[in-house]
């Protein structure tokens, strides 16, 4: 009689023997030691040969199912990583975006955007019906450009006019010559007379 799985065998592993099959262990163990190493298997009689070859199927085809298993749960946790690390990277391009976003926001606050929860509504509704809700800083600024008067700006105050230099009417000098501006810097075409009154002027 032939033995498939006997024929390759030198040692019985006793322990899982025992864990698995105590009843066979206990048989067997008339003829195999406690090391499980078969001296000789001409001794064995055919009937216990026969239970230990479908028991070695049993072991093998347990151990073949659990290489199958390992290598799915592997292959799953490759899927489930995979999966993660997309979600992790579509995670933080979205926060990029959303920072870019608020940035700009900001800027337009600066310019006189209200920083207000009615105008944060209206942008918030217009990028969910307009956008998908797809927050950038590309969709912020078509929501404000497309919003525009719908939103609160702060009313800037017209600068202050500047005011105008005053008029200095000039006199006549004693020579009937026009008094000079109190600035002038003389000179030899300036006569003694618009000299004399320009440096009385400056002197006050």
């Amino acid at each position: 009689m032939k033995f498939k799985f006997l024929e390759n065998v030198t040692r019985i592993d006793m322990d899982l023997l025992h864990k698995t099959n105590p009843l066979l262990r206990s048989v067997v163990r008339s003829w195999i030691p406690g090391t499980g190493y078969i001296a000789d298997w001409e001794k064995v009689p055919v009937d216990i040969k026969d239970q230990l070859d479908r028991w070695l199927e049993r072991q093998q085809k347990k151990a073949l199912d659990k290489l199958g298993e390992d290598a799915k749960a592997s292959e799953q946790w490759r899927e489930t990583k995979a999966k993660m690390d997309a979600e992790l990277d579509q995670a933080i391009a979205t926060r990029q975006r959303e920072i870019a976003a608020e940035k700009r926001l900001q800027e337009y606050y600066d310019v006189g955007l209200v920083d207000s929860a009615e105008n944060q509504k209206r942008i918030s509704d217009w990028l969910a019906s307009a956008a998908k809700g797809f927050v950038s800083a590309a969709n912020l600024d078509a929501a404000i450009k497309i919003l525009g008067n719908k939103l609160d700006w702060r009313k800037t105050e017209p600068p202050a006019p500047t005011p105008k230099p005053a008029v200095v009417i000039l006199g006549t000098c004693s020579d009937g010559k026009p008094q000079l501006p109190i600035n002038t810097f003389p000179n030899y075409s300036h006569s003694v007379a618009q000299l004399h009154d320009l440096l009385k002027r400056q002197s006050q």
